[in-house]
């Protein structure tokens, strides 16, 4: 054994020295200088290199170094040569699909803060004692640890804690619908791997509000336009998209669900999916993505050379409206007072979005335009209409 092991460290391109050998650095040494050695199992208890004299060389080293060495350490090195492929994470998860894959596993869909969406398999979650303890559930939020594969192959889902379940299902439908509407649109348009920690903890939001005591419409209004401004598909609603042309006033407008803006009317000419928005949708669509139109200096002087000139005319017609004011806020203040806090607020917010004008058509054109970028309708918008 020693002399052919002389044979073989004489043919070898680059000294090796045994002592580097004798160790798990040294079997990755190996495992590179011999790159046609492959596993063959033989009678042995334990498996040997075969091919171009390496399973002579472990021989001869696993007889001369027995006593430095434990014989499962030297066989162990495919354990850690790929043991960098499975790293453990950890991070806060939202479930949004369930999927089962046998009788005892699932695949579940989750959209975490740090690693975006992601699909797992959870082994044994169907199981009634299984390892997740009923934490794997459509809308739950919970802690999880899984297990990476950079090979292209699925996750492995192994740990996953429940901090918070939905629980406004059970008392009113329509809260359901819309968390399950928040779940949809975290999944249809993020993609795999891509984290957004700003749409993470907009959902967070938005199901906190959903699952308490948060008015639903404003609520989903604002996911929606959240979502797509922090995606980088929040619709240009202060020029033409095609020709730049900036527009200077609110007026009855072309939008194009293909273009994912304003038109103009020359540029809106043949083209098709154009929806026509008035001015007051389109006001209240800027105001929702808090953007404005850019107006000229001159429009900026004469706006302030008439606020100036009407200052003089309110302040004589702000004291007269004072004293009716004080006697509309005390029947005002009694009326509310037969309320609580939480219900103010949401009737506050429900009136104050749905008296504005313009508010159905807005509706209407944001469900286009993001059935327009899925690709398809979104099945929850059909239960929620009529928020």
């Amino acid at each position: 054994a020693e002399g052919c092991f002389k044979k073989i460290t004489a043919s070898l391109t680059r000294r090796v020295a045994i002592s580097r050998l004798a160790n798990a650095s040294g079997y990755q040494l190996l495992k590179k200088t011999i790159p046609r050695a492959t596993p063959k199992r033989t009678s042995h208890s334990s498996s040997i290199w075969t091919n171009d004299g390496a399973g002579v060389l472990r021989a001869a080293l696993l007889r001369k170094h027995a006593g430095q060495l434990r014989h499962r350490d030297l066989l162990a090195g495919p354990k850690q040569v790929y043991a960098g492929e499975m790293d453990p994470q950890k991070t806060t998860a939202i479930i949004l699909r369930v999927v089962e894959f046998s009788e005892t596993s699932c695949i579940v869909t989750m959209f975490t803060r740090s690693h975006g969406k992601i699909t797992a398999i959870a082994k044994g979650a169907r199981r009634p004692k299984g390892p997740f303890e009923a934490a794997i559930d459509v809308l739950a939020i919970c802690r999880i640890v899984f297990l990476h594969k950079t090979n292209g192959s699925m996750d492995l889902l192994t740990e996953a804690k429940l901090e918070r379940r939905f629980r406004s299902s059970s008392r009113d439908l329509q809260r359901l619908y819309c968390g399950y509407y928040i779940v949809e649109l975290l999944r249809t348009l993020t993609d795999d791997a891509d984290a957004h920690p700003e749409v993470f903890d907009l959902a967070m939001e938005a199901l906190e509000k959903i699952d308490g005591e948060g008015e639903l419409s404003q609520t989903v209004f604002d996911f929606e336009s959240g979502i797509l401004k922090w995606l980088g598909h929040a619709p240009m609603l202060t020029r033409c998209v095609t020709c730049g042309i900036n527009k200077t006033r609110i007026d009855r407008v072309h939008f194009g669900l293909s273009d994912g803006g304003l038109l103009c009317n020359e540029c809106s000419r043949g083209k098709e999916a154009i929806r026509m928005l008035n001015s007051d949708s389109l006001q209240l669509l800027m105001d929702q993505f808090d953007v404005q139109l850019e107006t000229n200096e001159s429009d900026k002087t004469a706006a302030v050379t008439v606020s100036t000139s009407t200052l003089a005319a309110d302040s004589t017609d702000e004291q007269d409206k004072s004293e009716q004011d004080k006697s509309e806020q005390d029947k005002s203040e009694q009326d509310k007072n037969d309320l609580s806090v939480k219900e103010r607020a949401s009737v506050y917010a429900a009136d104050l979005l749905r008296s504005r004008k313009g508010y159905l058509q807005a509706r209407q054109l944001m469900n286009q335009y993001m059935n327009h970028l899925v690709g398809h309708q979104i099945r929850l918008q059909k239960y929620i209409e009529n928020l």
